[in-house]
């Protein structure tokens, strides 16, 4: 059963798919309860384009992946914890990839997210690179979900580079 388009009671009981998301869903902007009184929400897509990354592999060039994380909890990024809402494919052997998956996250007007894109290395596919093993971090970047239309660099000459 998925959330309603129009505001619901904070006591409405939330079942199915939409009571383990981490964060409401939905085709289109709508208010939705989460956690106290109905919030405006709209999903944005974010498509990302990285150049210049560091070349981390021997005989052959970076295969890139972008993880995508937001902030769940405090607006402190200190005190609250970083949840995976998508990644992008990986591309092998590219230090300037555009990435054909995009992420889509909801954004909640009048509130203050962070996202914070992981770009790795992958050096075995059968593995989540953020295990031992499955890849090596190449860099990254913690901005506001507001202000992501933006090109942002993770060292020197590196960027990220992201879209809505």
């Amino acid at each position: 059963m998925s959330a309603p388009p129009y505001p619901v009671a904070a006591s409405a009981p939330v079942e199915g798919a939409a009571a383990a998301a981490p964060y409401p869903t939905g085709p289109s902007s709508h208010l939705a309860a989460v956690g106290g009184p109905a919030q405006f929400l709209t999903p944005v897509q974010l498509s990302i384009s990285c150049t210049n990354l560091v070349d981390k592999d021997v005989l052959s060039k970076s295969d890139p992946v972008c993880i995508v994380d937001l902030l769940q909890g405090r607006i402190d990024a200190s005190q609250g914890k970083f949840v995976e809402v998508g990644r992008t494919e990986f591309i092998k052997d590219n230090l300037n990839p555009q990435f054909a998956k995009s992420v889509t996250v909801n954004y909640f007007f009048e509130e203050v997210q962070h996202v914070r894109f992981m770009l790795y290395d992958v050096d075995d596919e059968s593995r989540d690179v953020r295990t031992s093993g499955g890849g090596e971090l190449l860099g990254e970047v913690t901005a506001q979900l507001s202000q992501v239309n933006v090109q942002v660099c993770i060292h020197e000459r590196a960027c990220v580079n992201v879209r809505t």
